[in-house]
């Protein structure tokens, strides 16, 4: 039986509070707390809350005439790898591709944040660059991080989402 989750549903002001506890819960290098409200006024955000109200999923999503851009996906531990990011990840592609018609989605993600590669490789994107020392340090480590860059284009998701049958 296939897993449900709950309808995504867009975040906007209000949800702040729920927001900032996800991403302090996700990501320790999350951040900081004016850039989530800040988020929340210039992006589409998108959320996945649970039954008891706990916002587990947020996907952060930019637009430009042309293109869309992933600037966050936020799982809380307890829903990883529960197929929750990837259901909200569909959500905001179809959003991206069949509602704002764009041409390609793109991201960025820390070379060293292999769970989130393989969850974007699934998903059809392909590796595209690499941004050389791009993120700052973890406290734990020394040295900068690479940024690997990542895209999916309209033609390949439509592939994807409606596949033809071959003979």
């Amino acid at each position: 039986m296939q897993p449900t989750y709950p309808a995504p549903q867009r975040l906007q002001g209000k949800h702040l509070a729920d927001l900032l506890s996800l991403a302090h819960a996700a990501d320790p290098d999350a951040w900081p707390d004016q850039h989530w409200e800040t988020s929340l006024h210039q992006d589409w955000v998108l959320g996945l809350y649970d039954p008891q109200g706990q916002l587990m999923t947020a996907l952060i999503l930019g637009r430009t005439p042309f293109d869309a851009e992933v600037y966050y996906l936020l799982s809380h531990p307890l829903v990883r790898r529960q197929g929750w990011a990837q259901h909200l990840l569909q959500a905001g592609l179809a959003l991206a591709f069949d509602s704002w018609q764009v041409e390609q989605v793109l991201l960025e993600v820390r070379a060293s944040n292999q769970p989130a590669q393989q969850l974007y490789l699934a998903a059809g994107f392909e590796k595209s660059g690499v941004r050389r020392r791009y993120y700052p340090a973890r406290e734990t480590e020394g040295e900068r991080e690479d940024a690997w860059l990542y895209h999916l284009n309209a033609m390949d998701y439509q592939a994807l989402i409606y596949p033809t049958e071959t003979e």
